[in-house]
């Protein structure tokens, strides 16, 4: 049997997981991919805390996405609320979709009041993106524009009308690529 190559992938500092960017899964410490826990029941969207996210069972039933963070963004802070109270870091989705936990798409460790500006920021950027579709603005984009500590609500404000303005549209990489029309694209042929 041969030893699968870790090259690429992070080490949660306490747990026996490994993940690389780009992807939303763990690799345990034999190389094996493994599951989430998600059932049905779990999918329901909760009352008051919006969708219940994917954990790991065997590991110590801990949330996908808070251990995802724990290996990009390291550990969480504690943070003091205004009644004194301490609360961990919270751990944001740019795009809304409990099961796309890899690391790109977390924005890690806000304050309640950060979150909830960031929640606002997301809805008013699928309110002006075609079909609510965000996944058309990449990434990055989309941690900048959604990260309250990056940029000003004012900022933001004028960033969100320029986007209206200019509207987002999904670009052809091969298109962009090649600089002209690809009228004898054929997505079937492969690219050379």
């Amino acid at each position: 049997m041969q030893a699968f190559d870790f090259t690429g992938y992070r080490k949660h500092p306490r747990l026996n997981l490994w993940a690389r960017k780009g992807c939303s899964y763990f690799v345990g410490a034999y190389g094996q991919k493994l599951a989430h826990t998600y059932g049905p029941a779990m999918r329901a969207k909760q009352k008051d805390r919006g969708y219940t996210a994917p954990n790991m069972r065997h590991f110590e039933n801990r949330l996908c996405h808070i251990i995802m963070g724990e290996i990009f963004y390291g550990d969480r802070p504690v943070f003091i609320n205004s009644k004194g109270k301490p609360y961990f870091g919270v751990c944001h989705h740019l795009i809304e979709d409990p099961l796309n936990y890899c690391p790109e798409n977390l924005l890690c460790w806000l304050t309640y009041s950060q979150h909830s500006k960031a929640d606002k920021r997301r809805r008013a950027l699928e309110a002006v993106v075609p079909d609510g579709d965000i996944t058309l603005i990449p990434y990055d984009r989309l941690r900048q524009l959604q990260d309250p500590r990056v940029l000003s609500d004012e900022q933001f404000a004028e960033e969100l009308e320029s986007i209206r303005a200019q509207g987002y549209h999904r670009v052809d990489p091969l298109v962009a690529a090649s600089k002209e029309p690809a009228r004898d694209f054929d997505p079937f042929v492969e690219q050379s």
